[in-house]
């Protein structure tokens, strides 16, 4: 439900979005078989900002992806 009221405004506007959920202890690995399965072009990440550093910090998963991943990775800070 939350994230169908975050993309309401594209579903309104004909944006086709496929929500999908998937569990697994590797995240970088399932965004991946996601991206192969999928044939995606761009795959968006959140960057989390260090409040006391003032600066976004990459997790674990965040570099797994940009060295990994098939597709461009867009980091995007909030």
């Amino acid at each position: 439900a939350w994230i169908r009221e975050q993309a309401k405004y594209y579903l309104e506007a004909g944006v086709p979005i496929e929500i999908k959920v998937v569990w697994h202890n590797r995240p970088f690995e399932a965004i991946i078989q996601e991206v192969i399965a999928g044939s995606h072009d761009l795959v968006l990440k959140m960057a989390h900002q260090h409040d006391r550093l003032e600066a976004v910090i990459f997790t674990p998963t965040d570099w797994h992806l940009l060295r990994k991943c098939p597709s461009p990775v867009w980091m995007v800070k909030d």
